[in-house]
């Protein structure tokens, strides 16, 4: 009996096809970018979907504390931004609401639940952020740090609802750019913004080959 593979299966071979060319040479990389670009049509489903019509806080912590370094405080603007677009009736706290209420703390706070009480939200999305870097070597600019993405449920006396641990999570995954082509402020922009895709979405769905396209688009520079 003859059998036909499934539409999803299919694009999941085309997305590793496309991967393995990523790791052959730069020649392929811009014809990896188009192949990818053209395998449409399939989305993961969100991990954690419980965040719609709710209001949600989104705070990430890095080894400076809670919105207190640049590199958090991008990284949670980009996941508010894409939580808004992405998820359905969601009410996001400002980050100027945050930032008083972390300001008028006595001391570092690192405690999601107690925050999420102070600012009157239903969950808090926690992302930790440690270990960053923006190098591979002295010649390449590859991104890499160790997330925690938490979710607290402030009705349920700040129980987690999800947590997912991403570690050593590397953009572009495959090498680096090089220093020559983009400056580290670019770079920098770049790959947060790439955390904060990598964060957010687990709250909604996303196409399957998203990270590999990326990946083919920066390094086809």
């Amino acid at each position: 009996m003859k059998t036909t593979a499934s539409r999803p299966t299919i694009q999941l071979l085309a997305i590793a096809f496309v991967g393995s060319l990523l790791m052959v040479s730069p020649g392929c990389v811009r014809l990896a970018a188009n192949l990818v670009h053209a395998i449409k049509g399939y989305d993961v489903p969100a991990e954690f979907n419980g965040l719609e019509e709710k209001k949600v806080a989104v705070i990430c912590s890095t080894d400076e504390g809670v919105s207190t370094d640049v590199n958090g405080i991008v990284v949670a603007r980009f996941v508010r931004k894409l939580m808004e677009e992405k998820i359905d009736k969601i009410k996001m706290t400002g980050e100027q609401e945050l930032d008083q209420w972390v300001l008028g703390q006595s001391s570092d706070v690192r405690d999601y639940a107690e925050i999420g009480k102070g600012l009157g939200v239903d969950y808090v999305v926690a992302i930790d952020m440690v270990n960053l870097t923006l190098k591979n070597g002295s010649t390449l600019h590859r991104g890499n740090c160790d997330l925690t993405v938490s979710v607290y449920d402030i009705k349920k006396s700040g129980k987690v609802a999800f947590r997912k641990h991403i570690p050593g999570f590397a953009y572009p995954s495959m090498e680096g750019t090089p220093t020559t082509d983009v400056n580290e402020t670019t770079f920098r922009r770049i790959y947060l913004t790439r955390v904060a895709h990598r964060v957010a979405r687990h709250f909604f769905p996303y196409e399957v080959g998203a990270d590999v396209a990326a990946d083919a688009s920066m390094l086809a520079y």
